[in-house]
């Protein structure tokens, strides 16, 4: 949209409509902006668990899928313990 402003109305306008739609923008969340605490970023237990299972299902997956794109039938993949190792 910008750039089509840009195109139509030349830089200086371009300008005035960004800064314009950054004060709005502004008064936006100043009025109905949303807040994040400490506790909605930690990992539960439980979700730690959900994610390490489709992390090696993910992985379990695209060795298999890998192996039959190069013609190599009936591979399985060997299931891969992530919870070993540190993930950052």
């Amino acid at each position: 949209m910008v750039h089509a402003f840009y195109e139509v109305y030349g830089s200086e306008k371009a300008g005035e409509l960004l800064t314009s739609l950054a004060r709005i923008f502004a008064v936006f969340l100043q009025e109905y902006g949303f807040s994040c605490s400490l506790d909605d970023l930690v990992l539960t237990p439980e979700f730690n668990k959900q994610r390490r299972m489709l992390i090696e299902d993910s992985h379990k997956h695209g060795v298999e899928t890998a192996a039959e794109f190069t013609g190599l039938k009936n591979f399985k993949a060997k299931s891969y313990n992530y919870s070993n190792r540190v993930v950052y």
